[in-house]
């Protein structure tokens, strides 16, 4: 744990180098097993004991403990909450730890404050995903969520662009809307679907020839 200065930070909060950090356009979640994420989720903690206004470093994150809403919770990645949800924070991700709660998990998704403009979470790899796993290819894995959001989750670009422009060419469905993160200098996508579409898609799916998709997932990895 590193010092600063009073009015700058009052604590650093180090990130294990087993941690991996998967940054999206809104949030970033910290990846590891049960192991290596445990300490690192007892830190946010610390944060509720500090005053109005004390501020704590993760990384690139600023995190801010405040009483109110300030025009510090827009700043780019900065993240702003009361003492209190810090603790929150730290509590709902040991819930995930345990297995009570959705993994990954999102603060956002507990609703216990107003939505964050940028957020934190967790996912343990060693502990399965809550969401039910319907097709697994090459890279490619379909899933559907107990909201029954049915999702593709896709490694490298290339193979989001042969993916999406296969379904276009092919097929009827229309995805609602995809993101994407970047982990380990790795881009991963998420697609979304509607759940009507789910018997269509895992045959388009089917489809596939799982040699191809490995050497265009293959071609990510080129200089």
């Amino acid at each position: 744990m590193n010092l600063f200065n009073r009015h700058k930070t009052k604590f650093e909060i180090d990130i294990p180098n087993r941690i991996q950090q998967e940054w999206f356009a809104n949030k970033v979640r910290f990846v590891g097993t049960k192991d290596e994420l445990f300490p690192f989720i007892k830190e946010f903690r610390r944060l509720s004991e500090l005053d109005n206004g004390d501020k704590v470093k993760l990384g690139k994150l600023t995190l801010k403990v405040s009483d109110y809403i300030t025009e510090d919770r827009n700043k780019n990645n900065w993240i702003e909450l009361p003492n209190h949800a810090w603790n929150i924070m730290s509590s709902k991700f040991y819930d995930t730890w345990e297995g009570f709660d959705e993994n990954p998990f999102d603060f956002n998704d507990c609703g216990y404050t107003d939505e964050n403009p940028f957020d934190i979470g967790i996912r343990i790899v060693d502990l399965p995903l809550t969401d039910q796993k319907l097709l697994e290819l090459p890279h490619v894995i379909l899933y559907k969520s107990d909201w029954e959001e049915l999702y593709l989750l896709i490694e490298g670009t290339e193979l989001f662009n042969f993916i999406n422009d296969t379904l276009n060419e092919k097929t009827e469905i229309e995805s609602l809307n995809h993101e994407q993160s970047i982990l380990e200098g790795e881009n991963h996508y998420r697609i979304n679907f509607k759940h009507k579409d789910k018997q269509e898609l895992i045959k388009a799916l089917n489809d596939l020839n799982r040699d191809e998709l490995v050497r265009i997932c293959n071609l990510n990895n080129k200089e």
